[in-house]
């Protein structure tokens, strides 16, 4: 397949021009760090992969999944050494890409560069490019322009490769009708269940169990080493109190702008099935299933969506209130989303409709026309926008002033916040997976920071760590607390209720082990069945995942099927399936999507095998000495 791009080299630097640039600010931070680190973790052909390189892939794994889990990731999910591995393999599998690309000689060109860095949102103030944010935060992170945009050819180059499979995959029919059969085939299903709570008046903790189990997990029983910092905070929106605006710099820029014209402005509520940075099809098909069925329930219940999108959205600025977003015209949002919602009827729901953000289920509130500011509106809008390019500007000022002083006078930041006019704040105690009491300070750059071994132990200023879209943060360490070991006596209710827990959930799963045994043996079984009813792929009623799965793993040859599974609650669940019928035919759009999600099923198996086959040719040398360091 990859012979199309030898024989079509030119259209395929065409299309990288249409190739957008998602990292919004993800893991900029890896172009922003230049190499000063001499170790090297791997070798992929002529090239290295850092110890610094590989320790800032980390840290963005890290954050996506503090985001995912609200910022309640454990530390053992954080720092397992699967999770390094990946990250490590992810780094070759970018290499073995990259060196594939420049074999091929695909190049990109400056004008698309441009392009790119214009769309990125990190570089944007209300939807347009900055130049002095764009400077202001390469600035801050010390990177030449230069450098960056290398980086980018390269991220570039590498996806027009990856989407040349998108171009070469097809679906057999074959494969699609077994699949659309299977999809809507349903089968009439009872559940029965043994619960743990059943079977906790059984459970008997010895004492001696408890203090077995104490001894054996003493990582559960420690409060968390936590520091307290000393820190100064620089920010672009409280630099505007120190900017000032002449009466003549008004009326110029006033007088430059040209007359706006009453705009329409429209008032949307939405639902948000949000999808991270990167995920794969197999993500963004169950994604848009989920939108797919919160539209149907809103289409059905539209006086409910105000409480559909408070259970269900996950857009935190929005959820809380029923998704409202208020008004808006069509250029404050992003085309996708604009284009929907411009395109509906008051009262229209719609969806889901996809954006870089996830799938979006809309519901058009009202329509209205912007009011057109007066002189006097006007003149305070050229103050408020020429303060916010002065802003911008001492802003970056004042970000390489903060970097270079937290770095030459390490010792203290008293300088440095003497120098930019800047409280010198201290922080509650912290521990390294942050909390809602640490506030910014829990951004995770700025916490493997602090936690650093050189700044928790050698008492230096960490460098300035963009915390937030134009709040950098320098902090030092004035107080630390180990980790220490809680006495057993402070413990000992929970692990016994822990204990009793598990040997209850034991039992229930003994039990219902055994029930499924006699009733698949034919024997006269007595269960607790739940009322039938009728379920398939598609229609899973809220059934979990490895029960559902019990459903639909036997063949149809025998009825009933039996199947049973530990649950999500620890004990057991049994499932009969008594009927089994085909389900009704899907329409031509249901058809169109289920063939896209299959081919991009094949897309993403084709791309595994290929990369595969690159990185078995390629010479990849990994010093674990190097990464077992970096996991320290």
């Amino acid at each position: 397949m990859f012979d199309i791009v030898h024989k079509h080299k030119r259209i395929a630097q065409i299309v990288l021009a249409l190739v957008l640039l998602p990292f919004a600010f993800f893991g900029i931070e890896s172009y922003m760090q230049q190499g000063t680190s001499t170790v090297t973790v791997a070798k992929v052909g002529g090239g290295n992969i850092s110890d610094q390189e590989f320790r800032q892939a980390m840290q963005e794994y890290q954050e996506r999944i503090q985001s995912l889990m609200g910022g309640r990731a454990p530390v053992s999910l954080l720092e397992a050494p699967e999770a390094r591995f990946n990250v490590l393999d992810g780094l070759i599998q970018r290499r073995v890409l990259e060196e594939k690309a420049r074999g091929l000689k695909l190049k990109v060109a400056d004008a698309q560069i441009r392009e790119a860095i214009r769309a990125t949102p990190a570089f944007q103030d209300e939807g347009k490019f900055s130049n002095a944010r764009y400077e202001a935060l390469l600035k801050a992170q010390r990177l030449t322009p230069v450098a960056f945009e290398a980086k980018i050819r390269g991220e570039m180059a590498v996806r027009i490769l990856r989407g040349i499979y998108a171009d070469s995959e097809f679906v057999p029919r074959a494969a699609l009708e077994r699949l659309l059969k299977l999809r809507t085939e349903r089968r009439e299903v009872s559940v029965a269940v043994w619960s743990p709570e059943a079977f906790l008046t059984a459970a008997q903790v010895e004492p001696s169990e408890v203090k077995a189990y104490y001894d054996s997990h003493p990582a559960e029983f420690q409060t968390p080493e936590q520091v307290r910092l000393e820190y100064v905070r620089l920010s672009a929106e409280e630099l505007l109190s120190r900017v000032s605006v002449s009466p003549q710099e008004i009326k110029e820029f006033a007088a430059a702008q040209k007359p706006r014209e009453a705009a329409e402005e429209r008032r949307a509520a939405h639902i948000l099935i949000s999808v991270p940075q990167g995920a794969g099809a197999e993500a963004k098909a169950a994604a848009r299933k989920q939108a797919e069925e919160i539209y149907r329930e809103a289409s059905r219940r539209p006086e409910a969506f105000a409480d559909l999108a408070k259970a269900r959205s996950q857009d935190p600025g929005s959820a809380g209130k029923g998704g409202d977003l208020g008004y808006f015209s069509r250029e404050a949002m992003v085309k996708p989303f604009a284009d929907a919602v411009f395109g509906m009827k008051k009262g229209e729901i719609a969806g889901p409709v996809e954006s870089p953000f996830g799938f979006h289920v809309i519901r058009l509130a009202d329509i209205r026309l912007a009011q057109v500011a007066g002189p006097e509106q006007r003149q305070a809008d050229a103050e408020a926008e020429i303060k916010k390019q002065k802003a911008a500007k001492l802003f970056s000022e004042q970000a390489e002033r903060l970097s270079n002083l937290a770095y030459e006078q390490s010792d203290s930041l008293k300088p440095a916040a003497e120098a930019l006019q800047l409280p010198l704040q201290q922080s509650p105690w912290i521990s390294r997976t942050g909390g809602k009491e640490a506030g910014a300070l829990a951004n995770p750059k700025l916490l493997e920071a602090v936690f650093s071994e050189d700044i928790l132990k050698g008492g230096r200023n960490t460098d300035a760590v963009e915390v937030a879209p134009g709040v950098l943060v320098a902090a030092r360490v004035v107080e630390h607390k180990a980790a220490t070991l809680r006495p057993l006596e402070d413990v000992k209710g929970d692990i016994e209720r822990r204990l009793a827990r598990r040997q209850a959930a034991a039992l229930a799963v003994k039990q219902g082990e055994a029930a499924l045994a006699g009733l698949r043996r034919g024997e006269t079984v007595k269960v607790d069945w739940s009322a039938a009813r009728w379920i398939s792929r598609d229609q899973q009623s809220g059934m979990e995942p490895e029960v559902l799965r019990q459903v639909f793993k036997g063949e149809d040859k025998k009825l009933p099927l039996y199947g049973g599974t530990v649950n999500a609650q620890g004990g057991f669940s049994v499932v009969r399936v008594s009927q089994v019928a085909e389900g009704q035919q899907t329409d031509a759009a249901q058809r169109r999507e289920l063939a896209q999600l299959l081919r991009n099923a094949f897309i993403e198996s084709s791309r595994a095998v290929y990369v595969a086959a690159l990185k078995e040719r390629a010479d990849i040398q990994v010093n674990k000495g190097a990464l077992e360091r970096s996991e320290r």
